[in-house]
């Protein structure tokens, strides 16, 4: 099971569906995410996490697992960016 938590709880949901071998977390956010946290409360993480953010831009995305970081963004403007897909995989 994932928790998920959010730094500003107003308008913050999230679906967590856990499938086989992938969990899917789709978030909503009113205002911006400001910050989530998903934590595994049980068991071992899926080998697949796909999360979904329905956003036209995302200033800055950072991704902390253990002690690796990863950093990216995506403009707010109509620019032709393409869009914001970041793979990880971790042997």
């Amino acid at each position: 099971m994932i928790d998920i938590t959010f730094d500003r709880q107003e308008g913050s949901t999230a679906d967590v569906q856990i499938a086989e071998d992938r969990a899917v977390i789709d978030v909503n956010e009113l205002h911006g995410i400001n910050g989530l946290n998903a934590r595994l409360e049980q068991g071992e993480w899926p080998a697949e996490l796909v999360v979904r953010l329905p956003l036209r831009g995302l200033e800055r995305l950072e991704i902390s697992y253990g002690n690796v970081t990863l950093t990216t963004g995506r403009s707010a403007n109509d620019s032709p960016d393409p869009p914001l897909m970041l793979t990880v995989i971790d042997e």
